[in-house]
């Protein structure tokens, strides 16, 4: 049983060393532009709301911790909103509001002009992720997507100045993991452009 399972440990690092070599091909110029708009929001403002489903919710929380408190410098914090994070406020709204989606509400509730959204979504398309994309295009917020390549729907409702980065992975949890990557390069890239190099 031993070899066993250290063969599935062994094949679970090529899963997530192909994704990675694939990922550092293709989507580099996508992770650039999306650091691109979450500056431009920034500076000029903005604000960042996050969210994400199920397994997705912890790196979208991974992302909000990064732009408030960075690891490799102290800097001011900034403004990121993780929607869904809050247990009794989601409570309510679904006791309140059980056949609203809960995101879109807090979306139309916190957004506004300027401000960016960004999803983290799953192999699937969720019927929460789409409408979170149309409560914030009614808010005139641009969206960022970090979804997994076979997103049909997803692709369909984005606007043309939106993004979506596809990552690569065709383990569950290699999508996770190079989900969290771009999270992490994205937070790093907006610290550069905000406050300099890190060396």
């Amino acid at each position: 049983m031993t070899m066993e399972l250290q063969d599935l440990a062994i094949a679970h690092f090529h899963d997530h060393l192909g994704a990675s070599a694939e990922a550092a091909e293709t989507l580099p110029t996508d992770i650039a532009m999306g650091a691109e708009l979450l500056f431009a929001s920034l500076v000029n403002d903005g604000k960042i709301l996050v969210c994400g489903e199920g397994h997705h919710a912890a790196n979208a929380a991974h992302l909000c911790n990064a732009l408030y408190s960075c690891h490799d410098k102290d800097r001011p914090s900034l403004p990121a909103i993780h929607i869904g994070a809050n247990g009794p406020l989601m409570s309510t709204l679904i006791h309140q509001h059980p056949n609203q989606d809960l995101y879109a509400k807090q979306i139309s509730t916190l957004g506004q002009a300027g401000d960016m959204l960004v999803l983290l979504a799953g192999p699937q398309d969720s019927s929460a992720a789409l409408q979170a994309i149309q409560a914030a295009h009614v808010q005139n917020m641009q969206v960022i997507a970090i979804a997994c390549q076979s997103m049909q729907q997803l692709d369909a409702i984005m606007a043309p100045d939106d993004l979506v980065i596809k990552v690569p992975g065709e383990r569950f949890a290699t999508l996770l993991q190079q989900q969290l990557m771009v999270v992490m390069m994205l937070s790093d890239l907006i610290d550069y452009q905000l406050f300099g190099s890190n060396d």
